[in-house]
């Protein structure tokens, strides 16, 4: 069980934790707690990340303070991340007090589940009703399609060939790891921490340089490695938006090359083979509408595995579990057309999820654009060409090494 909360200049946070831990423990819970495994801090973000990743449930302590708290922020991403992603991950949000509306994406989506709302219950009773909707114990928790899980144990699968403490030290060092986690008490605790690590935003020169200290013992597996670890660049909140739990995914971002719209998407799916892209560049002529709509067909029939004799009939479904998304790139000539020829192929085909890739930063004032379909954070100025940099430097390692 992990419980997101921010105690810190709040006493009756800190109560209610207290409360609720004690209720959690009698019912034979094991609690993950910050304050109480570790010493607070962003060094320790790689043991937060461990344990959002492998818990079986969790519960979000609500309040202004709390939502105001980044780290309270970044863990309500990961876990509603792990449950996009089809994790049967319980998530119980407790209002404490009262919360304002910030408008944040992931607050947002929190909202969408059912609240346990405090009112004027005493503390012991709060933790009694938040206790009453957690699962059943005797129930299996989670289910082997938990994306999240299975990519940190490839991850650390990856590594099994590092063997020794040193290669890994420097590979978390190049991930601005606190020199106190690099004291593995094994090398497989040492290999599932570079995981976690990875799990976290990364920024993509420093993936370069983690990758190169491990290379030649990981030469096995050093090309999977490479695909499993490159998105890891990609903002986790802004991947988030693109995956469709409820609904078609419509998303606005503002890249520039279709490669960047791919990372995006295998970060979002914490890169499962069953979530597949295909684009459509941007068009000229006279009839700009037919033409894009010519192309998004023949990008939808791809995605569809139809064969060349086959027809695009409206009830056309992709093959078993396979998640598409069609990547559109943009200019202002074609905005209004693209517009209506996404609306068109939404309408026609459910399954269907899409990215426009603008080029350029995506005023949120410009009416044009739905504002919730614009993906944010949004990309920073040299961001993009920084990663496609460190794809073609670790695409040359690759080849180092293996030759």
């Amino acid at each position: 069980m992990f419980l997101s909360h921010s105690t810190k200049g709040d006493d009756d946070a800190a109560t209610m934790r207290r409360h609720l831990e004690s209720e959690l423990r009698a019912r034979g819970w094991q609690v993950l707690v910050d304050e109480d495994g570790l010493r607070g801090g962003e060094e320790w973000r790689s043991v937060l990340y461990h344990w959002i990743a492998d818990c079986d449930a969790a519960v979000v302590l609500m309040s202004d303070k709390a939502l105001n708290s980044p780290w309270v922020r970044r863990e309500i991403n990961l876990l509603l991340w792990r449950r996009a992603l089809g994790s049967p991950l319980t998530i119980v949000p407790a209002e404490l007090s009262p919360t304002t509306d910030t408008g944040a994406p992931e607050l947002n989506d929190l909202r969408e589940l059912q609240f346990v709302r405090r009112g004027d219950l005493a503390p012991a009773s709060f933790a009694t009703a938040i206790a009453a909707r957690l699962p059943d114990l005797a129930e299996p928790a989670l289910a082997p399609s938990d994306r999240m899980r299975l990519w940190l144990a490839d991850v650390a699968a990856c590594l099994r060939d590092v063997t020794e403490a040193e290669p890994l030290r420097a590979a978390a060092q190049a991930l601005d790891a606190h020199e106190e986690e690099w004291h593995f008490p094994s090398i497989r605790e040492g290999q599932r921490f570079l995981a976690h690590l990875l799990l976290g935003r990364t920024s993509a020169g420093r993936i370069h340089t983690a990758v190169e200290h491990i290379a030649r013992p990981a030469s096995s597996r050093l090309r999977q490695l490479i695909g499993l670890v490159t998105p890891t660049w990609v903002d986790g909140e802004a991947a988030r938006a693109l995956l469709p739990e409820h609904r078609q995914t419509y998303a606005v971002l503002n890249a520039e090359y279709t490669e960047t719209a791919e990372q995006y998407v295998r970060r979002a799916a914490c890169c499962a083979l069953n979530y597949r892209t295909a684009q459509v560049g941007v068009v000229t002529g006279e009839n700009l509408e037919a033409e894009l709509l010519r192309d998004c067909e023949r990008a939808v029939r791809d995605l569809a595995d139809l064969l060349p004799d086959d027809d695009l009939t409206d009830d056309v479904e992709p093959l078993d579990s396979q998640v598409c998304f069609l990547l559109v790139h943009l200019n202002d000539a074609v905005l209004t057309s693209v517009a209506r020829v996404v609306l068109r192929l939404q309408e026609r085909f459910a399954w269907l999820n899409v990215v426009v890739l603008t080029g350029k930063a995506v005023d949120p004032a410009d009416q044009r654009w739905h504002r919730k379909a614009i993906v944010l954070p949004a990309l920073e100025a040299g961001e993009e060409m920084l990663a496609r940099r460190t794809g073609r430097r670790l695409q040359k390692l690759l080849d180092e090494v293996t030759s």
